[in-house]
């Protein structure tokens, strides 16, 4: 086409012309087929959105379909026989095709970087005696940091809505979603279909971290995630299913147990409750695997639905307090009426001497805490907030000696 008309999608040498292919056949007089592409061009006065067309056949042929159109499955056409969807084989179809057709808004226009610009654009779009199919679609929709669904973040990677002769057929999302108290975010793929709601998947990553635990966890293939819609009040929400292992390591410190279970704040030693550096292993409560199930969160408050089962791994990893091994009795996850706190729980037994010399321990429990709540914005935060180290109970009778009282850890 001339420059006058159309002009290259490139800042580089824009004195070249835009190429295309048109190949044409025909059978006789108003029998004929076209198929066209052009490489990815811009028009004039409408600098920096480009346009691309790939695959446009128009075909008013009884004799002849190119290879070129493809049916999507399922699809319903009376000339069509559902095994075989390459056009070549119907020759006697008629219609209009096209394979795939792009349009990028400008960067400029949406705020975004070249690695990713919004897109909208069509795929397998069909026009014939049935009607319309195909899929419509849009990338880089929206971004994590702006993206929610209730206090959630979520963003939109690309989305595809599919028609099949003029009928709804589905609707393709994928992207990113933050769930708490995971700090990566974690990418899913959505399917909807009439009727049948939302369907997620979630793509795992080998290891994630979570901090508001000062841990490291796996997350295992039954993890699911998923979006409610409540037509009520016209809202979304969504929820998460956890299941996975899990190790943490936060340094001690946060007060004692005064036997109402409360425990009594340490004195003030300037501290922080701040996650300790990885490496930091003065006054830090190690504890190995543990393995999780259907730990249920949920972006709508008291936002933990169930705290799932939470059970001792049979694997040979000490765990430890300040250096001391300990033997885990029982494990749970807890939250606090007030719905603000959740809290990993450990009954223990710190062995203070070894069991060839006689060995004895103190019995407790210890809680790794965080604070649960929405931040100015709405977003739903887990924050690290401290371990609380409860007294621990010492009642030993040995040879020739015996002695009761209680251990009580402070910051240090």
């Amino acid at each position: 086409p001339p420059r006058s008309t159309l002009f290259p999608y490139t800042t580089l040498f824009r004195s070249a012309y835009v190429t295309g292919t048109v190949v044409m056949a025909s059978a006789g007089w108003g029998d004929f087929v076209g198929d066209i592409s052009f490489s990815p061009f811009e028009v004039p006065h409408l600098e920096g959105w480009a346009f691309s067309v790939q695959g446009a056949v128009f075909d008013f042929s009884e004799a002849i379909t190119p290879n070129t159109v493809e049916f999507p499955r399922g699809y319903s056409h009376p000339d069509l026989n559902i095994d075989n969807r390459e056009g070549r084989f119907y020759p006697e179809w008629r219609g209009i095709f096209l394979k795939a057709a792009r349009v990028k808004i400008p960067d400029k226009l949406t705020g975004r970087t070249a690695e990713n610009s919004v897109t909208v654009g069509a795929n397998h779009l069909i026009f014939d005696q049935t009607g319309f199919s195909g899929d419509i679609f849009a990338t880089n929709v929206l971004g994590l940091d702006t993206g929610r669904v209730d206090s959630w973040a979520f963003s939109i990677d690309s989305v595809a809505i599919g028609a099949q002769s003029n009928q709804f057929h589905h609707v393709t999302l994928n992207g990113e979603v933050k769930v708490p108290p995971v700090d990566q975010p974690l990418g899913y793929d959505c399917h909807i279909q009439p009727g049948s709601g939302y369907h997620f998947a979630v793509s795992l990553t080998d290891t994630v971290t979570m901090s508001a635990f000062v841990a490291t966890a796996e997350l295992h293939e039954n993890t699911e995630i998923g979006i409610n819609y409540r037509s009520y009040d016209d809202s979304f929400s969504a929820y998460a299913k956890l299941n996975g292992e899990i190790t943490f390591g936060p340094q001690l410190g946060g007060g004692g147990d005064d036997g109402d279970g409360e425990g009594t704040d340490p004195p003030d030693t300037g501290g922080t409750t701040d996650p300790p550096q990885e490496g930091d292993d003065k006054n830090k409560l190690k504890i190995p695997t543990i393995t999780f199930q259907n730990f249920h969160i949920t972006t709508r408050a008291p936002y933990v639905e169930n705290v799932g089962t939470w059970s001792l791994s049979t694997g040979d990893d000490q765990a430890t307090a300040s250096s001391f091994p300990i033997t885990l009795n029982e494990v749970g996850m807890f939250q606090n009426e007030a719905q603000t706190e959740v809290a990993f729980g450990i009954d223990l037994t710190l062995n203070l001497v070894r069991s060839e010399d006689q060995g004895f321990g103190a019995d407790g429990r210890a809680f790794i805490i965080c604070d649960v709540g929405l931040d100015d914005t709405g977003t739903q935060n887990w924050t690290f907030k401290r371990v609380r180290l409860s007294k621990l109970s010492i009642d030993y009778k040995g040879p020739g000696f015996s002695f009761k009282g209680y251990l009580q850890n402070f910051d240090t």
